[in-house]
């Protein structure tokens, strides 16, 4: 006798395939969980119900197998397809203990194939299917296969992301993603997939940490090429796109990956321009720049805070992520940009001098933006991170590091008793936390908070952590300068300035490398470059 397993789609009646309403109208006897029976019942009124509820899997397996042993005409039901997460596994397992049995599995819409469809196309390439429930699998396999997805640029659909008794499994998810993907990674939730209050929502990976999902949720998360177009997730298979499609919008790059060809085409006729930015300066020209209408921007920022000033979409395609050598050249090949802008940050002297080889060697011109000084006082000035470190490792008191995460060893590994006597101020992203907690800085003493901060705050914070040395670096008006410098005056503490880079000051004899203030930039591009 022939026992059916039948994927009934995530929406029953509406979702189910040809070859399941043929099968189904065929049987005498559906079986299947409770929530699932009810999304058939009323299109097979002739068919006999048998459900049971969660947990009740082997149980009901069982029945079905009897029933069909007995000479019945049985389906068991499943929401989705019968073969992910579903009973045809089970059924399969327990099928030889009844030689009279055989078990057709008849394959329906799965949930995941549902729910991208309503996303758009965030599961196009390479992608995994991975379940956040541990009853049957333990938690730390769960989080070895999640790190393996990322680690190795895999989609990743999730399966029971929560539910009341793990109402956290889908943060604890994300933070075993963002160990691999930026925080700006593209993402989509979906509820009640084909069902009545369907609705979807496409979001970051930082957002999704702190999402509310429920067993009715399916989530997708995106990979580094993954973007939204349109309002609509996307994941590109790589096809080349031709010269007059515009692609425009967000392109995340994990660490250590590469952007897929052709991730963006001007409008013939139009002119490009490639920015390098992820600072103040860098927002408010790509902002002028889309404003203006004269040209499409590529903007190019290696971290999440540089990703969080810009805003893809339209004339401008946003970069996330660090991009070698190698992948900038590629870039400068697939495109024709009629100039580079360099609005880096200060300190960023490698990639200036990055940029100045790049435009170079393929004959762009390059400005770059040069940020403006600004404040006077009484400091102690230093050349760089290593210096300040050694000049803190001979005092004694309180130190508030306002230079971030990336440097923060240096001063560990230099400043006696540094647990005690460190601060740290850093961006409220988990991967700046977590290098200060690599690094024993205790929680009491990080402070996440995002700036510009004022000179109240400053002096508040000062006073609150009985600060004696406040360390910082040379960062101009819009890096909160000034009112570092006003708020250790106003304490009466030592403040330490790590003082700017040597940086190209001169403008090539042939226009080929200007260095200008933003206004001055600005100006250039609509003058020289006809922008």
């Amino acid at each position: 006798m022939r026992l059916y397993c039948v994927g009934i789609g995530p929406g029953g009646g509406k979702d189910l395939t040809g070859r399941a309403r043929e099968v189904l109208e065929s049987v005498e006897l559906i079986v299947g969980y409770a929530t699932y029976v009810d999304l058939v019942r009323d299109d097979f009124p002739h068919a006999e119900f048998l459900s049971t509820g969660m947990r009740g899997e082997r149980k009901r397996c069982e029945l079905a197998l009897e029933q069909a042993s007995a000479g019945r005409r049985v389906a068991v039901v499943c929401s989705g397809d019968a073969g992910v997460y579903g009973m045809a596994g089970l059924l399969i397992e327990l099928a030889p203990a009844y030689d009279d049995v055989e078990v057709q599995v008849v394959p329906g819409v799965s949930a995941a194939n549902g729910g991208a469809a309503l996303l758009g196309a965030p599961l196009a390439h390479d992608w995994c299917c991975i379940s956040l429930s541990d009853l049957l699998t333990p938690w730390q396999t769960i989080e070895e296969r999640l790190d393996a997805a990322a680690r190795v640029g895999l989609c990743v659909c999730l399966y029971n992301p929560a539910s009341r008794g793990r109402a956290d499994h889908l943060c604890r998810a994300c933070d075993v993603l963002l160990r691999h993907l930026d925080p700006h990674t593209v993402c989509g939730v979906v509820r009640n997939v084909g069902r009545a209050g369907e609705s979807y929502r496409v979001l970051t990976l930082a957002e999704l940490r702190g999402f509310q999902a429920d067993m009715l949720t399916c989530v997708f998360v995106g990979n580094a090429t993954t973007r939204v177009v349109d309002g609509r997730m996307v994941t590109p298979r790589g096809y080349a796109l031709d010269a007059d499609t515009r692609t425009g919008g967000t392109v995340p790059c994990a660490r250590g990956t590469v952007p897929p060809a052709r991730v963006y085409a001007s409008e013939a006729g139009r002119a490009q321009v490639l920015v390098f930015g992820g600072t103040t300066e860098g927002r408010l020209l790509v902002e002028w720049l889309d404003a203006r209408e004269t040209c499409d921007v590529v903007a190019c920022v290696a971290t999440e805070y540089g990703a969080s000033l810009l805003d893809g979409g339209g004339r401008v395609t946003v970069l996330r992520g660090p991009l070698d050598e190698a992948t900038k050249r590629r870039l400068m090949d697939e495109h024709d940009f009629a100039c580079i802008v360099d609005a880096t940050h200060p300190y960023a002297k490698h990639i200036s001098q990055s940029v100045a080889r790049l435009g170079k060697d393929h004959g762009v011109p390059v400005v770059r933006v040069r940020r403006e000084d600004c404040a006077e006082g009484a400091w102690t000035s230093v050349r760089d991170v290593g210096q300040a470190a050694r000049h803190l490792a001979n005092t004694s008191g309180n130190v508030l590091l306002t230079t971030g995460s990336k440097d923060l060893a240096t001063f560990v590994d230099a400043i006696p008793n540094a647990a005690e006597r460190l601060y740290v101020r850093v961006l409220p992203v988990p991967a700046a936390i977590e290098r200060t907690q690599e690094l024993g800085v205790p929680t009491s003493h990080v402070i996440a908070m995002q700036g510009p901060f004022s000179a109240e705050l400053n002096a508040a914070l000062v006073r609150d952590l009985r600060i004696e040395y406040l360390v910082t670096k040379r960062s101009g008006a819009v890096g909160g300068f000034a009112s570092k410098v006003e708020a250790a005056q106003n304490c009466g503490i030592e403040l330490v300035v790590i003082e700017r880079p040597c940086e190209p000051q001169d403008t090539a004899a042939d226009g080929s490398y200007v260095v200008a203030k933003l206004e001055e930039a600005k100006k250039l591009l609509e003058d020289v470059h006809g922008i």
